[in-house]
């Protein structure tokens, strides 16, 4: 398993204190896919822990284009053990402090699911608020 190091209240993976492995400032929902899917093809995961991860990725991308703050900052690690993906941009995010725990309640169509997907995809996701905006930290495990 994967070593956590504790920083305050951000209990952090040892290789994201490393030089990140994938460094993207406003990209586009498919060029963080694409992205994550080249920063995976070197990771020990299974397929379906890469398509997981490669999905929520673009589902937080989009939230944070549309909902935060530039500029949106997506940060990529992998280890033996994880791929780890942060999703930073500089607005407060959401409102409700259970936002993605449960399904949104919309209309079809309507969208409002990418926090929620990305935590039925993702072994972790890790939500918040700090001096530089809001991340989203995304975990996958095989």
């Amino acid at each position: 398993m994967a070593q956590i190091i504790d920083r305050g209240r951000y209990r952090a993976s040892a290789v994201e204190f490393t030089t990140p492995a994938m460094d993207l400032t406003d990209p586009q929902p498919v060029e963080a896919r694409h992205a994550t899917r080249r920063l995976l093809a070197g990771a020990e995961l299974d397929g379906e822990a890469r398509d997981d991860l490669v999905s929520a990725v673009s589902e937080v991308t989009t939230n944070a284009a549309l909902h935060g703050e530039p500029p949106v900052r997506v940060l990529g690690w992998v280890s033996p053990e994880e791929a780890v993906v942060t999703i930073t941009d500089s607005g407060d995010g959401p409102a409700d402090p259970e936002a993605g725990l449960f399904p949104a309640r919309r209309d079809a169509g309507e969208g409002g699911f990418g926090l929620w997907l990305a935590h039925q995809l993702c072994s972790e996701v890790v939500m918040g608020r700090h001096h530089r905006g809001f991340t989203v930290r995304l975990v996958a495990r095989s």
